[in-house]
């Protein structure tokens, strides 16, 4: 996986689409650790700072995907994701989308990834998981899956909203349900359409606070 290319000047540039898909992997694996074998259940308040791994994911897609266009390289293929999110946030949500399949040591997560952000300041960031799990995971073929609480499910999700708050979460191990429709996908590809009810995360007496409802969810994504 080399991280310079050559382009028409000769000249090596960086490859931000391979190093993106290295960290990413890095921050999948912290987030393995840290969330899902038994830090958050020891310490619940911890959910609150959940965003420090799943921003920094959000936040190198974005660069990567400006990088290209900098550097002479092919941007992502139609990477986009759209929803409708009412309840504690009310608005429409556009951004772009990404996925990334990671194992590290035999257990194995799945990650589809969107964010805003392009050209101003990001606003949310949502992720849906599958994993993590000691048995292969493969790209999800198409068809319908739920959407729960985390490994309650087919996927369980993460929504953090960035404006006007301060990184309020939703979802994880707070009560969730929905739905995720595969439409069509491959081993560098996959797209779909979502809907999905989530809880808040805690206050100091460690009971969920609020929720929001995502609808005429859409997005399609390259696979790392």
């Amino acid at each position: 996986m080399p991280y310079f290319f050559y382009g028409e000047s000769g000249k090596a540039d960086f490859n931000w689409r391979n190093f993106v898909s290295v960290c990413s992997m890095t921050f999948g694996i912290m987030r393995i650790i840290i969330d899902l074998r038994g830090s958050f259940l020891k310490s619940l308040n911890d959910m609150k700072n959940i965003s420090w791994i799943i921003l920094p994911l959000a936040c190198l897609f974005m660069v990567a995907c400006s990088s290209d266009d900098d550097n002479g390289g092919s941007p992502l293929p139609d990477s986009s994701a759209s929803f409708t999110i009412s309840g504690d946030i009310e608005g429409e949500k556009t951004g772009l989308a990404s996925a990334i399949l990671v194992e590290s040591a035999g257990t194995y997560i799945f990650d589809i990834g969107m964010s805003d952000a392009a050209g101003g300041g990001q606003t949310f960031s949502l992720s849906f998981f599958i994993g993590p799990s000691d048995e292969e995971i493969e790209v999800p073929e198409p068809g319908d899956y739920t959407i729960a609480t985390t490994n309650a499910g087919d996927f369980w999700v993460v929504y953090t909203e960035l404006e006007g708050v301060d990184g309020r979460e939703y979802g994880s191990i707070w009560e969730t349900s929905g739905t995720m429709t595969i439409t069509a996908s491959g081993d560098d590809f996959i797209e779909g359409e979502f809907e999905f009810e989530a809880a808040g995360d805690p206050d100091d007496a460690l009971e969920p606070q609020g929720s929001i409802t995502v609808t005429n969810g859409e997005f399609r994504a390259e696979v790392f």
